[in-house]
């Protein structure tokens, strides 16, 4: 189920904060309603990837020990019932939020993962595309949760960041193995430490320069957060680069300080001045 990774469920509340409607009740309650589904479905994506790598995972120098079905710690049968369950949880779940919308999207998000795990994440560059697209699906889930429309730059700047994130992520496994052509992912057979190093300048540039768009078009007021995004892209290089958190986005939010203080006061400060902006 990878709780952990829930945290990448919070892009879907990025509408709410964006948009003033965090001061209402009804939009927090939908909000909050559209991360559960998200939590539910990408714990049903990542049991059917866990299932479909199972062998792989295993002579994973790190996976080997943290994925449950990879170290033996649930059984295959017990992982397939629990996969199951969940997904007749999400149908549950989404006949009671009567949203044709986030159906869809989320039948969107479940067919993309089960492409990616199948066959997408086999191609270099497709394969962090699909993961960044899943960001991109989790914030227009938000928006269509609250029924407000969403700035074409939050869709681009959600793309840029989440691929920097996922580069920054292959990087980071380029480092952990002596071989790429004996790796237990076969795609980084095509990827270089000296490429992903550049995929990470522009990517994290492109973020930086799609979220200044954002809000001087949106919300002008936010401009004095765009030094705090700076910081925070600039943290996470740097504790991918030192100190080997990259494979792990979570990990590295929760157990680094200055991310995760940047991104409180980031949070913090925005919802401050989209409340005074009215």
């Amino acid at each position: 189920m990878r709780p952990t990774q829930w945290v990448k469920n919070s892009f879907v509340l990025a509408p709410l904060l964006f948009t003033h409607s965090f001061t209402n009740a009804n939009d927090l309650l939908n909000s909050a309603y559209a991360v559960l589904i998200f939590c539910i479905a990408s714990s049903v994506t990542y049991i059917f990837n866990d299932y479909k790598d199972i062998e792989a995972d295993r002579n994973h120098p790190t996976k080997s020990k943290s994925r449950p079905l990879a170290s033996k710690t649930v059984s295959k049968n017990q992982g397939f019932l629990l996969g199951l369950f969940l997904f007749l949880i999400l149908v549950i779940l989404l006949a009671f939020a009567m949203s044709l919308g986030l159906i869809l999207v989320i039948m969107g998000y479940l067919l993309l993962n089960v492409c990616y795990s199948i066959l997408l994440k086999n191609y270099p560059f497709i394969d962090v595309i699909c993961v960044s697209a899943g960001f991109v699906l989790r914030v227009y889930a938000g928006a269509i949760a609250i029924s407000v429309p969403v700035s074409p730059w939050m869709f681009v700047t959600t793309l840029s960041v989440a691929l920097f994130i996922s580069i920054s992520k292959r990087k980071h496994e380029l480092y952990l193995i002596d071989n790429p052509l004996g790796s237990t992912r076969a795609v980084l057979r095509n990827y270089s430490l000296g490429l992903t190093r550049r995929l990470v300048i522009v990517t994290g540039t492109l973020t930086l320069i799609f979220y200044s768009l954002f809000v001087i078009t949106s919300k002008e007021n936010l401009i004095i957060t765009v030094p705090l995004v700076a910081y925070g892209l600039f943290r996470y290089w740097y504790i991918c680069e030192h100190y080997g958190k990259g494979e792990s986005p979570a990990e590295a939010i929760f157990t680094d300080k200055q991310l995760l203080l940047c991104a409180t006061i980031w949070t913090i400060l925005s919802g401050w001045l989209v409340w005074n902006s009215g």
